[in-house]
């Protein structure tokens, strides 16, 4: 997972941006999760 905006994003591990989540800050990237993405929120105007 690839953050290649200028917001941040949060991964969930439920629908409906529930559960365990963490985030990922604008330019970063994570080669595996703890968990099968459910839900993503992107945060900022």
């Amino acid at each position: 997972m690839s953050n290649q905006s200028n917001r941040r994003i949060t991964l969930y591990s439920d629908t409906g941006c529930y559960g365990s989540h963490f985030d990922i800050k604008p330019g970063h990237y994570t080669d595996k999760t703890p968990w099968k993405v459910k839900s993503v929120a992107v945060w900022g105007p």
